[in-house]
C-alpha cells in the first residue's frame, strides 16, 4: 500500500482515510457539510487493505501523465471510493440473502436511489448483480412526473438489470399527477420493469393524484387513466436498444459533479435517440456486444482493461463516439486508427470524435446514429424519431412505441429507411402513449 500511495505508515492503526476536500483539486459546496467519515484521522483496519490490493483503480491501469505525488493522492482517493462502494453493496447482498434464506418463494425487492454520486454509497450496476444472484429485484426510487429527467436516473439500473437478468420497478419520487402516470407507464415497458409502484394511485389520504380529495380507498384520476388507456401495456416486451452512453465512474469519483451533466445531456439526447448507459462494472462482463453505438460524453479517464474492451467493440464493427475533451484517454486508440475529418477507422469498426462545445451536440450525435443523409461510411439505425419536438420513442420487435410529453395533441410525418422501410402519419394526443405496429 505504501509503495502505491506513496506513504511511509509502519502499521495498519497510523493509516488514515483519505480526505476529499484536500485531495482533489476542485472545490464544491457539497463537501462542505461532509459526514464524519470522509474526514481524515479515523483508523482503517485489515479489511481496507483487501480493497486496495484488487482495486480496479491501480496506478498502472490509468492513462494519466502526471508526477507521481499527483497520482498518489488520486490513487488514495480512488481506493477508498472503492472500498467504500464495495462495504455498501456487501451490506446490500447480506441483506437480500437473507431475506431469501427466510422467503425462498417470494419476490424481494432491493429499495435504492439516488443519483450515483459516489458519497451516497450505491452503484446500480453491482446492485443489479448481486440482486440477479438471489433471483431477487431492484426498487428503483428516483421518479417524477417528467419522463426526460426520471428515465436518466433508473436507466443504469435498466441496463444493468437486462444484462444480470434480475427483476426491477420504478418508484416515484413524489405522488404522481394522472399525466405522470402515463409517462411512468412509457418509461417501465420501455426499459423493461417488471412494474410500476405508485404511492397514491388509489387515495390513501396521504396526497393525491388528481384534482380533488375523495374517499379512502377510490381509486384517483391516475388510475382511471391507467385503466381506461394503458392496462394492456402491462405484458412485459423487450426494448431493442443498440446504443450504450458511458456512465464513468472513475471520473465521477474523481469528480461528482460530473453526474449532474451527463444527467443533463442524457435528457436532452434522450428526444431524439433511445439508449442505455453503462458503467466500467458491466463493460468488464462484455456488455458492449450488445450495441452497434457506444458514446462517451464526457470521463477522461478510463483503466486499460475498458481501453481493451473498448478496441475489441470497434474491430468487431462497433461505432466509438467520443467527446474530444475526452481525447487524452482515448489516446491509445486514436494511435491505432487511419482516417480523416474526424472519423478513423480501425479494421471493422470506427471512432469519431465530436466537440464538446457544440450547442446542438445532441443534433450532431443523431447525424451519427442514424447517418440518414449517408455522410459516414456505416449504415445508420432505424429513424424513429429524429425531431427535439417532447415525442419520445423506444423500438420493440414488431413495434415502435411514441409517448407525448406535451399538452397539445402532435401530428408528424415519419419515415424510416434503415433496415426495414416504413413511413407513416404520427397522430399521438396530448400526454399519451401510442404503438405503431412495424
Amino acid at each position: 500500500m505504501n509503495n502505491i500511495w506513496v506513504t511511509k505508515f509502519c502499521s495498519y492503526e497510523e493509516i488514515n482515510f483519505p480526505n476529499l476536500k484536500y485531495y482533489l483539486s476542485f472545490k464544491h459546496e457539497i463537501y462542505k457539510s461532509m459526514p464524519n467519515f470522509f474526514k481524515p484521522g479515523l483508523k482503517i483496519g485489515h479489511d481496507y487493505l483487501k480493497y486496495i490490493k484488487n482495486s480496479i483503480f491501480s496506478l498502472n491501469s490509468i492513462y494519466l501523465q502526471n508526477k507521481e505525488n499527483y497520482f498518489a493522492k488520486h490513487q488514495q482517493w480512488l481506493d477508498f471510493v472503492e472500498w467504500y462502494l464495495n462495504s455498501m453493496n456487501d451490506w446490500a447482498e447480506f441483506w437480500i440473502k437473507t431475506a431469501r434464506k427466510c422467503f425462498p418463494n417470494n419476490q424481494i425487492y432491493l429499495a435504492t436511489g439516488g443519483n450515483s454520486n459516489p458519497m451516497l454509497g450505491v452503484d446500480f450496476s453491482a446492485q443489479a448483480k448481486v440482486a440477479a444472484k438471489y433471483e431477487a429485484g431492484i426498487r428503483i426510487t428516483n421518479h417524477t412526473d417528467d419522463y426526460a429527467e426520471s428515465c436518466i436516473l433508473s436507466r443504469l439500473v435498466s441496463s444493468a438489470s437486462r444484462l444480470y437478468g434480475n427483476y426491477f420497478i420504478t418508484e416515484e419520487a413524489y405522488i404522481s399527477q394522472p399525466k405522470g402516470v402515463t409517462a411512468r407507464i412509457f418509461d417501465a415497458v420501455t426499459s423493461g420493469a417488471k412494474g410500476v409502484y405508485f404511492k397514491s394511485i388509489i387515495w390513501t389520504d396521504s396526497g393525491f393524484c388528481g384534482k380533488n380529495k375523495m374517499p379512502i380507498g377510490e381509486p384517483t384520476l391516475g388510475a382511471k387513466n391507467f385503466v381506461n388507456n394503458y392496462h394492456h401495456f402491462t405484458n412485459k416486451l423487450s426494448p431493442l436498444v443498440k446504443i450504450a452512453i458511458f456512465f464513468p465512474k472513475v471520473s465521477i469519483c474523481l469528480n461528482p459533479t460530473i453526474v449532474d451533466s451527463i444527467y443533463a445531456q442524457c435528457s436532452k439526447l434522450r428526444d431524439l435517440i433511445d439508449f442505455d448507459l453503462i458503467g466500467e462494472n458491466m463493460i468488464h462482463e462484455n456488455v458492449l456486444n450488445k450495441y452497434r453505438f457506444f458514446i462517451i460524453l464526457e470521463g477522461d479517464i478510463l483503466d486499460k482493461k475498458i481501453m481493451m474492451e473498448v478496441n475489441n467493440f470497434i474491430k468487431e464493427g462497433g461505432i466509438f463516439v467520443a467527446n474530444k475533451s475526452c481525447k487524452r484517454a482515448i489516446s491509445p486508440l486514436i494511435n491505432k486508427g487511419n482516417g480523416h475529418k474526424g472519423i478513423i477507422k480501425i479494421e471493422n469498426g470506427y471512432m469519431i470524435l465530436y466537440n464538446c462545445k457544440k450547442k446542438n451536440f445532441g443534433e450532431y450525435i443523431t447525424d451519427i446514429v442514424y447517418n440518414i443523409e449517408n455522410k459516414y461510411p456505416w449504415k445508420g439505425m432505424p429513424e424513429i424519431d429524429t425531431e427535439r419536438d417532447g415525442i419520445f420513442a423506444t423500438r420493440f420487435a414488431d413495434r415502435i412505441m411514441y409517448y407525448n410529453s406535451n399538452n397539445y395533441k402532435v401530428s408528424k410525418k415519419v419515415k424510416i429507411t434503415n433496415s426495414f422501410y416504413r413511413e407513416f402519419i404520427l397522430e399521438i394526443g396530448a400526454n399519451s402513449i401510442v404503438s405503431i405496429k412495424i
